[in-house]
């Protein structure tokens, strides 16, 4: 019986047939094989290259609530083609707040807040650079705060209506609280009051406060208003 002889290769030989048969395989030194069937199974990647100086994003805007935040990438070199944006409160990532600008919210108050920025380009390592946290996130304060007025007949049965025109920015929502000779009486989210009989002869005053996320609530008070007995008591 005849032996069958098996061919022999080089060892450079081996390492193409190895490259046309194997996936894509990484080798130290930027060296890759292609993927099977191609016709050039080896191939040279250079390194990527990395950007020689970058200075830190910067922060521009008032650390309020409600106020807008903007980075400002810095100087790089070269130019990245793109830049990425992630903002953070206290260190931890604040959802959803991935662009150039952040409004700030309720939830940063007492909190420093910082914005990584990443420069991105073509053959290039990605380059994240973080800013200088902000001061303290303060609360913001509405421009405008109007007394409330009470609005209805001063009569027992009637129905006395808060009325809390004016504020600025528009509050998200009030809570009331009525008096009666000085006394609450009254208090929650209802804006009426239905005038009572022990209420004949005292004072009827309100109460509100307004509130708006990263705002500051506000309390204050109505003018008094008498009560007096039916006509026919």
């Amino acid at each position: 019986m005849q032996k069958v002889r098996q061919p022999w290769f080089s060892r450079v030989e081996r390492l193409v047939i190895l490259a046309t048969t194997l996936s894509l395989v990484s080798v130290a030194g930027g060296i890759v094989l292609d993927r099977a069937g191609d016709s050039n199974p080896l191939s040279f990647l250079a390194p990527l290259q990395t950007f020689s100086s970058s200075t830190n994003p910067l922060i521009l805007g008032d650390p309020i609530a409600a106020s807008t935040l903007t980075a400002v990438p810095g100087t790089w070199s070269p130019e990245p083609e793109h830049f990425d944006y992630r903002w953070f409160s206290e260190g931890a990532p604040i959802d959803g707040a991935d662009s150039s600008t952040y409004t700030l919210t309720g939830s940063d108050i007492g909190k420093k807040v910082t914005v990584a920025v990443t420069g991105s380009k073509d053959n290039y390592e990605d380059l994240p650079q973080s800013s200088l946290p902000t001061a303290d996130v303060l609360s913001a304060t509405f421009s405008a705060t109007p007394s409330p007025s009470i609005m209805g007949t001063a009569l027992v049965g009637a129905t006395l209506t808060a009325v809390t025109d004016g504020w600025s920015p528009e509050p998200s929502s009030f809570s009331y609280k009525w008096f009666s000779g000085g006394v609450a009486v009254q208090e929650g989210s209802q804006p009426t009051y239905t005038v009572i009989p022990t209420d004949v002869g005292k004072k009827i005053t309100l109460t509100v406060t307004a509130f708006l996320d990263g705002y500051t609530p506000v309390p204050k008070s109505s003018k008094a208003l008498p009560i007096v007995p039916a006509p026919d008591q």
